[in-house]
């Protein structure tokens, strides 16, 4: 466990799982590097926004990009999504839905994207 409101994922089968079962629900995957100033910013933003929003904690993921370098490829080439760190990965019912990086990262625009 990474944090209260992050699972941590260390492998493509986990992945996998999480992707069925993103059937009807909506679950959050965080690619994350551990090394980056930037990517440390979004994680508190994201942080930040399941502390206000606890439904979502049990739906929202993290890879270490550095770390998990295989699992993030995979990530990267299954969903069809260029890789970059950090990222957000929205997805329900097996799919991408939306996508967001950097600085766009924040707590206000997942309010946007989630609660509208």
């Amino acid at each position: 466990m990474e944090t209260q409101t992050m699972i941590e994922i260390n492998n493509i089968e986990e992945f996998n799982q999480i992707i069925q079962d993103s059937e009807n629900t909506i679950v959050l995957i965080f690619k994350h590097s551990t090394r980056c100033p930037t990517s440390a910013h979004a994680k508190a933003e994201l942080e930040k926004f399941v502390t206000n929003y606890p439904q979502y904690s049990s739906k929202t993921y993290i890879v270490k990009v550095i770390e998990s370098r295989e699992l993030s490829n995979y990530i990267a080439e299954t969903t069809n999504v260029e890789h970059q760190s950090p990222q957000l990965l929205i997805i329900k019912n097996g799919k991408v839905v939306s996508h967001i990086s950097h600085f766009k990262i924040t707590s206000k625009n997942l309010e946007e994207l989630l609660l509208k």
